[in-house]
């Protein structure tokens, strides 16, 4: 009994520092080989899925032709998005490739962030980015890192939907409910 106590106390305290600790590690990572290569490119948007698709500069690109807009039915736009060119199969690869050097956690895209407009805790917060969002590859979670340099104040949280932890000034976690 006294064995299982000390090692569920264990848990309770070294817990939070573990997963502090692997934040930082990730972001670490993320901010020194990841980061230079996204602002190098101007890379905005970034999905490693079925429909591989990514903006940069003024270029969207996804792969294969056409899945882009098949998987967002509700784009009124109703534009095709071209399919990879060259270049644009080697910027995504070589994105791919830093990723998974990087970290061992799997993101499975990169897209700029926003405060919750729908929700009335956020609905006064201006409607501008508020970093880019590394969205981590999870079955029942919806984690994402940040990258907001120099941030000031994060977005409040709001109770069984979404937190915001600080990890560095340049770097917050997103933890937001997944149903």
């Amino acid at each position: 009994m006294s064995v299982v106590l000390l090692f569920v106390i264990g848990v309770v305290v070294f817990y939070p520092h573990y997963k502090m600790w692997k934040d930082r590690q990730i972001t670490s990572s993320l901010e020194s080989k990841v980061i230079p290569f996204i602002q190098e490119n101007e890379i905005t948007y970034f999905v490693d899925d079925v429909c591989r698709q990514i903006k940069y500069g003024m270029v969207e690109a996804a792969s294969p032709e056409g899945c882009a807009y098949i998987e967002n039915q509700t784009d009124e736009t109703k534009k095709d998005i071209p399919d990879f060119s060259t270049i644009d199969e080697k910027i995504f690869d070589e994105l791919e490739d830093l990723l998974s050097n990087a970290t061992q956690d799997k993101f499975e895209s990169i897209e700029l962030e926003y405060p919750l407009f729908y929700r009335s805790e956020h609905a006064s917060l201006p409607q501008t980015p508020i970093g880019l969002a590394f969205d981590e590859h999870c079955t029942f979670c919806r984690v994402r890192y940040v990258y907001w340099p120099n941030y000031e104040k994060l977005p409040p949280n709001i109770e069984g939907e979404i937190r915001y932890t600080p990890i560095d000034k340049n770097w917050y976690r997103v933890d937001q409910d997944w149903n």
